[in-house]
Order: structure tokens, then C-alpha cells, then sequence
């Protein structure tokens, strides 16, 4: 079970169940490296569900500010990160919101503060501090 966004091209891999499962039985190691990361799924799965109760603002930054740490924006040199490729409905559904208009609206909120840019497949976020304060809780838009 996963959910990717690829934001370059993907090469993709396949490999039939009973050689993978034949693959761990003779490496322990990697059948221990896959138990750990199958807790941490675990665990990510519990914190997205705890995250659900929270306001759409501070999901949607919680989900822009994950994407910042993993250094898939592209740095401006300003501080700014832009993210192509990514459409406001594809951010409502990063953070489950079943009405992508409640998404719209904080990203105008967001926009309107000077926190994020948008344009065509792209968001940029202008100032990831007061981003990250949002996420932390720390700061409201609305």
C-alpha cells in the first residue's frame, strides 16, 4: 500500500512475490531493514490519522513544509521553494480534504499574507518560516 508522487520521470521495477519473499528468507538483514520500515509506515499512517483532526490550514502546511525537509522543491536563492507540477487539488488530496474548495481557500489565505505564490502547476512558498510556524501550530492565516 503507498501512495507516490513522482515529481521526474520514474523508473519502476516489478518483482514477483515468491522471489522477494525467497530474496528475505536468505538476507535477514534486509528482512529486518523491511520489518523497521514497516513499523515506520505504521507509525506515519497513526500520525497522518491524528493529523486529520487538525484545521486544513495547518495540514496543508504540515504537507508543504514535509515536502520543503525532503528537498523536493527547487530553492530560489530568495529563500522561496518552488514546487512544479503540483496542482492545488493534488495538495487537497495530500492532506484528504474531501472538498478541494476548503484547500483553495487557505492557499488564498496563504497567498493573500504573502506565505505562497501560485501559478500553473505550481506553488512556491516565500517564506517557509512563517510556513513552518502554521504547521507547528504556533500561527493561524484564517
Amino acid at each position: 500500500m503507498a501512495s507516490i508522487i513522482a515529481f521526474n520521470d520514474v523508473e519502476a521495477l516489478r518483482l514477483p512475490g515468491p522471489a522477494w519473499l525467497q530474496f528475505l528468507l536468505n538476507h535477514p538483514r534486509a528482512c529486518l531493514a523491511l520489518a523497521i520500515e514497516g513499523r515506520g509506515m505504521i507509525n506515519r499512517a497513526v500520525q497522518k490519522t491524528v493529523e486529520s483532526e487538525l484545521a486544513i490550514e495547518q495540514q496543508l502546511a504540515k504537507r508543504l513544509i514535509d515536502l520543503v525537509d525532503l528537498g523536493l522543491g527547487e530553492p530560489t536563492g530568495d529563500g522561496a521553494v518552488v514546487f512544479r507540477q503540483i496542482s492545488q487539488s493534488e495538495m487537497a488530496s495530500q492532506v484528504g480534504a474531501r472538498k478541494i474548495d476548503s484547500v483553495k481557500k487557505v492557499i488564498g489565505l496563504l497567498r493573500a499574507a504573502g506565505i505562497l505564490a501560485t501559478g500553473r502547476q505550481a506553488i512556491t512558498v516565500l517564506q517557509v518560516d512563517a510556513l513552518r510556524d502554521i504547521a507547528d501550530g504556533n500561527r493561524t492565516v484564517s
